[in-house]
């Protein structure tokens, strides 16, 4: 059995060699194809009363009704909101769309989809094309078959959209989906239908159909979401980002915040088709866009497919049909409404207000603070509202008597939340509700508000839009935030909450973040470490997973542990264990981390990964539309003197600088890497914002962190190695020339048992016992085997033993070098960085073998029963 995985390990290395060296491309996706394989799930769904396993039918038949009762919540009864929804898209749809709008609705923007009524030319058919990715599952027809460069049946495909879009219908076929559950959470083996999640793929033509249609519409539903929708337009952390400098900013100034996060059930699939139909005319989706929409909607069917066996095709009558190219765009035009919604019924908490809002709020400054004297004057009454008093405010002459007026006024109000409400209405620039798709937090001021917006906001929209809300601490949620007194929702009040999949706390430290994280890449490395194992992969291989497998999950929020600094060495010690663990498994425990890193060939520490995403964040929402939510709470954070995330990314530059050869770290705005005209185009056009910070990130960010890396390695460098009597340094590594993957071809399978040997003695300087026994490395034996000479170092059994001066000629360095040249020198030849492929090889072949053999010969002559695998 062991000659057997031998050969399959073999096997499965030999072809990703053959695939690496002609098509990386298809090395990459290989070796994706045996972690997938290894990480498969099954489903085996039980009754949830008896517990009996359920047949492949049966688990089918559940999938269905599943699916059916989620697209049929609330059909029973329509509320009075969904009916004027249900009645304005007939009218809608009997008036045909008209760009001109209709009476009782609000009014269409100016730029709608009528200004382009044509068919669809060649130049949108071809950029429809080139957008799509032909390794993208989809049925009836690969889209690689779409897009080959084959004019007749290009012409032929745009002729059949070009037919449906004359018709304003869209055929059948080209409306189906199919349904493939995958795993959402649990174990491996699924028993839950609620441990699924529906995964849709789509047609090949409705590939094509989908993207020339929200090509003419993109622009529209983009613009009518607005900046608070971030989904489908930038990134994630954008929304926590915002959110975190609005609570600091009020954490500043001495105010409390509450934060509702909203948790609509089965988002997707419940989505009702009248409220995106009305969003999206709303929008300017209008005339024959609108029409086709419609259709899209109306003749979309699916079925599910579960172990080989084909459900029945359903028809649903609610759900964004998931798959569509469309989908996404068209569900944040349906969530705007629930913003809108929110607003109406609630106030959101503003971010700037009066310098003196805290002192009035508190209720304690009336005794200590002169009476205004335009108190007379204000005539207020006996029992003036919020708003008149907010007004009496705004009229005083002077910031000073303003805060005068206020302290009095306010006094007389014996609760603080009716205070605060009053303060309120002087400030200025609110948050409102921010969405990424359906994942949606607003700010308010007070436990009042908060639970105004869940008794009365939430329930409008969910009559509205026919929806249910999750309720509870991980779904819909309160966060009272920094020192905010607790919410009296004690059902649903938490002190974390997973936003975009990271882990905010109220504080907004994010130190249970950093410790989740190190713990994440340490049980992700474990993970990955086995299967790699299991597959015979050499350590270059096992390098290029963890930066593509496990990085990109510990890295993911990075930009926020601005807030937590201290996380940056842990991050670097992390990787140092990754490398250590490639390199010498156990045994790695000796290495030095940072020489292990450089010499996978690791560009960049962990760390300095981290700072590059801080760094990149801040210029893009430097970059981003001045009225962005990111870039507003941003420039009012550079206003104030310190405790936000920009001081502490500035925190961060500061050091940097001081650490930089070049002693400059400019940020994008300053670094001259264009005109100002360009840089006032980037808040505008996303392509001249990438572009803009792709040149910073190459020009400015990567050589000063490369340099700091570089400082690092150099430090770790002066190491003496004892057992080669030289340092670290003198053996002529230099950190960007440490790669192994140009071996891959080279050495076999089995060889690459000696690369970790060879690795091993030039980070160390020690015999690698560990990696052949159950014994510690030693930096010397008592005697040679060969020769008998007494304490001897690795050095001798490289340079100056007889007993292994056949090997140098076997492996065939000798072509390229004598044995006979003065040890250091030899000791240098066989250890500095990457030359040639050949010789690099033959290093290796040489030393593995030498020190395997003599540590061989060593433990016989010592009668240690030990288990060699060299």
């Amino acid at each position: 059995m062991a000659d057997f995985n031998a050969g399959i390990r073999e096997g499965v290395y030999n072809k990703f060699a053959a695939l690496k060296s002609c098509d990386p491309n298809e090395a990459k996706r290989f070796l994706s194809t045996c972690f997938k394989g290894k990480q498969n799930f099954q489903v085996a769904l039980t009754d949830e009363e008896t517990g009996q396993l359920l047949s492949t039918q049966q688990a089918l038949q559940a999938l269905v009704e599943d699916l059916e009762a989620r697209a049929d919540v609330h059909a029973e009864q329509a509320s009075a909101e969904s009916c004027w929804v249900s009645e304005a898209v007939q009218g809608v749809r009997r008036a045909k769309a008209p760009a001109s709008g209709l009476p009782g609705l609000p009014p269409l923007p100016q730029l709608t989809t009528a200004s382009n009524p044509n068919l669809y030319s060649s130049a949108e058919f071809e950029q429809a094309v080139s957008s799509m990715q032909v390794r993208k599952q989809c049925i009836h027809g690969p889209l690689a078959a779409i897009k080959a460069n084959v004019p007749e049946a290009r012409e032929l495909t745009l002729a059949l959209v070009n037919l449906a879009r004359a018709a304003e219908v869209t055929a059948t076929s080209w409306c189906f989906r199919r349904i493939t559950p995958l795993r959402k959470q649990g174990p491996r083996v699924v028993r839950k239908l609620k441990c699924l999640r529906p995964i849709s793929l789509t047609t090949d033509m409705a590939s094509v159909q989908d993207a020339l249609w929200l090509a003419r519409c993109k622009q529209q539903l983009e613009t009518y979401t607005g900046h608070r929708q971030v989904g489908g337009k930038l990134d994630t952390i954008l929304v926590i980002l915002a959110v975190m400098l609005h609570v600091q900013i009020r954490h500043y100034q001495g105010l409390d915040t509450f934060l509702l996060f909203s948790d609509i059930q089965h988002a997707f699939d419940t989505a009702s088709h009248d409220g995106m139909l009305l969003a999206a005319f709303l929008s300017g989706v209008v005339e024959v866009e609108w029409r086709l929409l419609d259709d899209f909607l109306k003749m979309d069917s699916a079925s599910i497919m579960l172990g080989g066996v084909l459900s029945r095709a359903l028809s649903l009558g609610a759900g964004i049909p998931q798959g569509k190219k469309f989908s996404v765009h068209v569900f944040s035009a349906l969530l705007k409404h629930f913003g809108d919604i929110l607003l109406s019924e609630c106030a959101p908490a503003n971010t700037v207000l009066p310098s003196f809002a805290a002192d009035a709020i508190s209720g304690l400054w009336a005794s200590l603070t002169p009476a205004p004297s335009c108190m007379r004057q204000l005539r207020l009454g006996e029992q003036p509202s919020l708003q008149q008093m907010a007004a009496a405010i705004r009229q005083a002459p002077s910031i000073t008597e303003a805060r005068r007026v206020a302290i009095h006024l306010l006094a007389g109000i014996q609760e603080r939340q009716k205070r605060a409400q009053c303060v309120e209405l002087l400030g200025a620039l609110p948050l409102g509700p921010l969405l990424f798709v359906d994942d949606v937090v607003t700010s308010f001021a007070t436990d009042a508000d908060i639970k105004h917006a869940v008794t009365y906001g939430l329930p409008s929209y969910a009559r509205f839009a026919k929806a249910q809300f999750n309720l509870g601490p991980t779904k819909t949620a309160v966060m009272s935030c920094m020192d905010a007194a607790k919410s009296c929702l004690d059902h649903m009040s938490c002190d974390s909450y997973k936003l975009l999949g990271v882990l905010v706390d109220n504080q907004f430290s994010f130190s249970a973040r950093s410790k989740q994280i190190i713990q994440i890449g340490k049980a992700m490395f474990d993970e990955l470490s086995h299967l790699i194992t299991e597959l015979g992969l050499p350590p270059p291989v096992h390098a290029a997973a963890i930066v593509e497998r496990v990085e990109p999950v510990v890295l993911y929020a990075a930009e926020l542990l601005a807030m937590t600094p201290e996380v940056l060495p842990k991050l670097d010690l992390l990787q140092g264990e990754w490398a250590k663990g490639v390199l010498a498994g156990r045994a790695g425990s000796v290495l030095r981390g940072s020489l292990a890193v450089a010499l996978l060939g690791w560009q960049l520490r962990l760390s300095s990964k981290a700072l590059l995403r801080m760094f990149l964040c801040l210029a893009k929402i430097q970059l981003l539309p001045v009225d962005h939510p990111a870039a507003l709470m941003l420039a009012v954070a550079k206003s104030l003197p310190s405790d936000t995330w920009w001081h502490a990314v500035e925190s961060l530059r500061h050091q940097l600088r001081e650490d930089s050869a070049a002693g400059t770290f400019p940020d994008i705005l300053a670094a001259n890497l264009c005109t100002q005209e360009m840089l006032v185009r980037a808040k505008q056009d996303s392509a001249v914002r990438k572009n803009l910070l792709l040149l910073y990130k190459t020009r400015i960010l990567l050589p000063i962190l490369c340099a700091r890396d570089e400082a690092e390695f150099q430090k770790a460098a002066t190491k003496h190695l004892v057992g080669m009597g030289l340092a670290f340094a003198d053996l002529g590594c230099v950190r960007r020339q440490c790669d192994w993957s140009h071996l891959l071809p080279i050495l076999k399978s089995s060889e690459w048992k000696l690369a970790r040997l060879w690795a091993f003695a030039r980070l160390t300087g020690m015999w690698p016992l560990s990696l052949l026994s159950e014994l510690p490395p030693e930096v010397e034996l008592d005697k040679c085997p060969f020769c008998d000479r007494c304490s001897v170092w690795i050095r001798h059994a490289l340079c100056e033993c007889p007993g292994t001066a056949d090997l140098f000629v076997a492996s065939g360095l000798a072509l390229h070098a004598s044995r006979g040249v003065e040890a250091n020198l030899l000791m240098q030849m066989l250890f500095h960085s990457a030359t040639e492929d050949a010789i690099d090889a033959a290093r290796i072949r040489y030393v593995g073998r030498a020190l395997a053999g003599s540590i061989e010969a060593y433990v016989r002559q010592k009668n240690w029963c030990v288990a060699t695998t060299c």
